[in-house]
This record gives C-alpha cells, sequence and structure tokens, in this order.
C-alpha cells in the first residue's frame, strides 16, 4: 500500500537578520608612527541595525596589526 497524503503549509517570517554595517565607508584612521604604539577603536564606526553584538576580526593586512574581538585595532 502507497498511501501519500498532501499538505499545504504557510511559512510567515517574522524577523529578517540584516548584515552590520559601517556608518563611514572608508574608516579613516590616524597615522600610523613608526617606534609608537597604535590602537584605534572602531566599534563606533560599525552598527547592527537588529541590535546584535558586533565580533570583528582581520581577514587580511600587515603582520603587525592586530584586531581584537571587540574592534580595537592595535599594533
Amino acid at each position: 500500500d502507497n498511501e501519500f497524503s498532501i499538505a499545504n503549509a504557510t511559512v510567515q517570517v517574522e524577523k529578517v537578520n540584516r548584515p552590520p554595517r559601517w556608518r563611514q565607508n572608508p574608516v579613516i584612521l590616524a597615522d600610523a608612527l613608526e617606534g609608537i604604539d597604535y590602537r584605534f577603536d572602531l566599534q563606533p564606526y560599525a552598527a547592527d541595525d537588529d541590535g546584535d553584538t558586533l565580533a570583528f576580526e582581520k581577514v587580511a593586512g600587515p603582520t603587525w596589526v592586530k584586531v581584537s574581538s571587540d574592534g580595537i585595532l592595535s599594533g
């Protein structure tokens, strides 16, 4: 016996998660000077319109530049 049934379903999306965005693009960084520690906070330049917590990471760049998950760029 090959019994089957057909059902209709309705899906309603309650909330769409929007991606984070830069408030300023490009972000203009202060000059880095040799021999002086560098620090820059990226957090004020990023926004998540859904109120989600932002997390930062470096995907490319010079080896001396570090980016913490809370948006502090240093080197």
